[in-house]
């Protein structure tokens, strides 16, 4: 399933059945409170429904260059979003009191969520859009501050639907899809990308949290996080996890790569590592507040 590009035909054909799951899936919810009751909450769990399938499809069609492979159509679309939407209809049914504070809450949370996952890709689009950007990396605009902030406002968003639906039980939905993200979403696009820009994706997201984390910078505007030796050009997802590059002069010991699709230190993207006289001399060869802007950021 990790081809960078199928058929136009065959992608066309994927796009097309996770749309159609998509509005099945609100089908459903509308089914579910039709059949148990609309109560106070049913009309809002339908109104974000509509709105994240809605939104799905927007960048589905318009924003995403890559191929969708068959398990992110079947169990995503097919599995995993309908079995959620309909876990929040059968909550607002069963929640018939009066609209409450946390209902407002989640219905902020859920527009802001939705906001940061569209947003920044749609400024994406419009900057891939110029020919002087073909085929380069964007780091720019909320991408700045993380390599998939879009998936943090994907679950952000779920947060607010859970509580929009009047259950605090409804919290497995963005708990489960914060797992699902680090352990698939993540490491799928991450080797997309890597795939797609080479080094310039390797480096990048070596000084980038998946989170949403700004990395304080020192007087030569490295970020702690990248003080150390940088991955080596040409390093790949399986030769980097079984390098080590950085070393301390707070340990002898050598840090490797946490695990699949990460670049960082073992102790995680706040880590302090300080850097030894030996790895100084490397930092001339990636300076993290550079790669912030486009001309230093890609080639």
């Amino acid at each position: 399933s990790r081809q960078l590009r199928l058929p136009a035909a065959q992608n066309t054909i994927r796009r097309a059945a996770k749309g159609a799951l998509l509005v099945a899936s609100v089908g459903l919810v509308f089914v579910i409170l039709e059949t148990w009751g609309w109560g106070s909450r049913g009309v809002p769990v339908l109104a974000c429904s509509s709105l994240f399938a809605t939104r799905v499809m927007i960048q589905m069609s318009l924003f995403w260059t890559r191929s969708l492979p068959w398990k992110e159509v079947l169990l995503e679309a097919g599995g995993i979003i309908p079995l959620s939407l309909a876990s929040f209809a059968v909550a607002a049914t069963l929640r018939q009191g009066p609209l409450s504070w946390v209902d407002y809450l989640g219905w902020v949370l859920f527009l802001a969520g939705t906001g940061l996952n569209l947003i920044p890709e749609y400024q994406r689009y419009l900057w891939k859009l110029r020919p002087e950007n073909e085929g380069k990396l964007y780091t720019l605009g909320a991408f700045a501050w993380a390599r998939h902030i879009n998936y943090t406002g994907e679950v952000g968003s779920f947060v607010g639907f859970a509580l929009a639906s009047g259950s605090l039980l409804s919290l497995w939905v963005p708990t489960a899809m914060g797992v699902g993200m680090v352990f698939f979403s993540v490491p799928e696009l991450d080797f997309y990308l890597e795939k797609r820009h080479s080094d310039k994706w390797l480096r990048w997201s070596w000084c980038h949290c998946p989170m949403p984390y700004r990395p304080k910078r020192d007087a030569q505007g490295l970020s702690a996080a990248c003080r150390g030796t940088p991955p080596p050009p040409g390093k790949t997802n399986e030769a980097a996890r079984s390098q080590s590059w950085i070393s301390t002069s707070r340990s002898s010991a050598r840090i490797g790569g946490p695990g699949r699709g990460s670049r960082r230190p073992a102790r995680g993207c706040r880590g302090r590592c300080a850097v030894s006289d030996a790895a100084a001399g490397s930092l001339a060869t990636l300076n993290c507040a550079g790669l912030d802007s486009p001309g230093d950021a890609v080639g």
